[in-house]
């Protein structure tokens, strides 16, 4: 079985078992080579951690993570919970229960350079487009396609192969949305506090994997794996909302406690 009705390990072997020795060395020398090249990348360019600025022992860091969190975070922790959820999703349930169980392995790498490249694509352009356009419309866009995409699964059983790639371009658009726009989140959060910051978001993104990965080893069903995804996409994206009216109440406050007006108040008492 294949789609929303398939089982975990009746991935058909189709494209797989064709490959000779030759290419799977050539294909493991290539990703070897691109995992040594990108370390010496972090290794010349990345600068280390300051200990002289930062002087934490190991075992402070968790209780540093702790004391750093404020309402703010509190309410981008499910927003940042669904971008785990929404990777492994891709990963774990979507690729082996609507490309590997319906079309095998051989359509499997097809679908992942999509993926990947529409993904690379959407975080360049919406990186460019949050010069012009709100932040809170180009997560709620990600999140619309998601939803798209779910609701098809939900509903359309056993897609077509075009309505597949559909939903892989969709969902590698929304991927390369919320990645790069969660983090500049949590940087511009506590701008001080940036390495406590990245460790909430690496902490709740890791609680989405967990989530789902969990769900496949359990053996929930497809269905009832998008059922769980559904809510807890309506619901980061609800949080989001305060999340924004919270900061812009801040704003409002430190304003008021500095005697700075607004730039509309001003214009209007001009």
């Amino acid at each position: 079985s294949s789609g929303i009705n398939a089982e975990y390990g009746d991935a058909t072997t189709e494209g797989f078992i064709s490959w000779g020795i030759g290419t799977r060395l050539n294909l493991i020398s290539i990703y070897l080579s691109i995992a040594l090249v990108s370390i010496l990348l972090l290794a010349v360019y990345i600068d280390g951690i300051d200990r002289a600025e930062y002087p934490i022992p190991t075992s402070e860091s968790l209780l540093r993570v702790v004391r750093s969190l404020n309402l703010r975070q509190i309410l981008l922790v499910p927003l940042t919970v669904w971008s785990g959820i929404e990777q492994s999703f891709f990963a774990a349930i979507f690729a082996e229960a609507f490309i590997v169980c319906s079309y095998g392995y051989g359509k499997y790498g097809l679908m992942l350079i999509i993926y990947s490249g529409t993904a690379s694509i959407a975080s360049l352009v919406s990186g460019v487009a949050r010069v012009w356009v709100a932040q809170k419309l180009i997560l709620s866009f990600a999140a619309t396609l998601n939803l798209a995409v779910l609701i098809l699964l939900l509903v359309w059983h056993l897609p077509s192969y075009s309505a597949i790639v559909g939903c892989v371009v969709l969902w590698g658009v929304a991927q390369g949305i919320w990645q790069p726009q969660i983090g500049a989140l949590y940087a511009e959060l506590n701008p001080g506090e940036q390495i406590a910051s990245f460790s909430h978001y690496r902490l709740w993104e890791s609680v989405g994997y967990t989530l789902i990965f969990g769900l496949k080893v359990g053996g929930v069903p497809v269905g009832s794996v998008i059922l769980t995804t559904l809510p807890l996409l309506v619901a980061g994206l609800i949080c989001y909302f305060l999340f924004v009216f919270v900061a812009w109440k801040y704003q409002q406050r430190i304003l008021d406690d500095c005697g700075i007006q607004p730039k509309n108040q001003l214009n209007n008492e001009q």
